[in-house]
């Protein structure tokens, strides 16, 4: 599915980028999380503890399916964007980022909101991995927000 482009779609997805982001802020100010940080046995255990989470954001269309029974049922998203962002989450312990959006997330951004991240790589996937196309040597541009994570702490693999 190719977005249109119109203002709903780009303040929708401006928006959905600042609620992750305001996650994370709400995560490294924690006062209850800052506990742990600094509590001596853990940190003996874990050197230099802290929360951490990844998100990967991606846009396009999926269906959701009730899964549970009669006491409990929970959503489930399915749809090869859905597979798209996983990917991308997945990435984020590879790259040492906390957020990284793909390039039709930022390409459907506001120019004002563009001009606070920046690319940091293409990826193309093993073969059988791109759930976008068929296309596996396909390079998919990714991107992370300014100041929000130092690419220093990438892994060599």
């Amino acid at each position: 599915m190719i977005l249109k482009e119109c203002e709903a779609t780009t303040q929708i997805i401006d928006m959905s980028v600042i609620a992750f982001l305001k996650i994370l802020i709400k995560i490294y100010k924690s006062n209850k999380l800052d506990k742990y940080r600094k509590n001596s046995g853990l940190n003996e255990r874990i050197k230099n503890y802290s929360v951490k989470l990844g998100f990967g954001l991606h846009c396009g269309w999926s269906i959701e399916g009730a899964i549970g029974s009669t006491f409990k049922i929970d959503a489930s998203y399915l749809s090869p964007h859905v597979n798209m962002a996983s990917k991308l989450e997945e990435k984020t312990k590879d790259y040492g980022a906390q957020l990284i959006l793909s390039g039709p997330l930022v390409k459907h951004m506001s120019v004002e909101s563009k001009k606070f991240i920046r690319p940091i790589d293409s990826i193309i996937f093993n073969e059988g991995e791109d759930p976008i196309s068929n296309d596996n040597n396909k390079l998919r541009d990714i991107y992370n927000r300014y100041g929000f994570n130092s690419l220093e702490n990438r892994r060599t693999s």
